[in-house]
C-alpha cells in the first residue's frame, strides 16, 4: 500500500519514521491521505493545486521534512547508510554535516 512504503523505507535503511508517515492507532498515515488528495482529485491542503495555502493542516512543515527526508534516503541508498547524517532529524531547519 502507498500508505506504507515510507515507513517501510525508513525501517529497511534504520532511519526514524516520521510521524506524518507513521500509521500509528489510527490506522492511517497523514501522508497517505494528503497523496490520495493530491493525486486523485488534485488537492492540496483541501484547496485546488496552486491554490492550497502552504503551511495548513496539521504539520506546517510538511513540504519541507519530505525534502529533508528525500536527501537522507537518497545518500542511503547511495550506499552510505551508516553514516550519521541519515539519522539527523528531519523537523528542524538546522543544518547537518554529511560525512562519507
Amino acid at each position: 500500500m502507498h500508505a506504507d512504503r515510507i515507513a517501510w523505507l525508513c525501517d529497511m535503511l534504520g532511519m526514524v519514521t516520521p510521524t506524518w508517515a507513521d500509521k500509528g492507532a489510527s490506522g492511517k498515515a497523514e501522508i497517505a491521505a494528503l497523496r490520495n488528495d493530491t493525486f486523485h482529485e488534485s488537492l492540496f491542503t483541501s484547496e485546488p493545486l496552486g491554490f492550497a495555502l502552504h503551511g495548513v493542516g496539521t504539520n506546517d512543515d510538511l513540504t519541507l521534512e519530505m525534502e529533508a527526508l528525500v536527501c537522507r534516503l537518497l545518500v542511503a541508498l547511495l550506499g552510505a547508510s551508516s553514516c550519521s547524517y541519515v539519522r539527523t532529524p528531519i523537523n528542524t531547519r538546522q543544518g547537518h554535516l554529511l560525512i562519507l
